[in-house]
């Protein structure tokens, strides 16, 4: 089922991902045990990012920032 909702303000996001992504008791996506979050697709690729998307990295690209550099 889909839900459609308003879009979240950057700290919404921000506590939607602490929320959902770095707790292990409410992780929904990764109750398979299979780690869910991590950089994908052509912009990731281009920013060289790899591996894991950390909170710290979340909250900065909620903000327009790059998620390493900060710029």
């Amino acid at each position: 089922m889909l839900t459609i909702s308003k879009s979240l303000s950057a700290g919404q996001g921000r506590t939607y991902h602490s929320r959902e992504f770095t707790s292990e008791k409410q992780n929904y996506w990764s109750r398979d045990q299979q780690a869910h979050n991590e950089w994908q697709g052509k912009l990731a690729q281009e920013w060289g990012l790899d591996g894991e998307v950390g909170s710290e990295h979340f909250a900065r690209l909620s903000e327009g920032q790059h998620p390493e550099s900060g710029l």
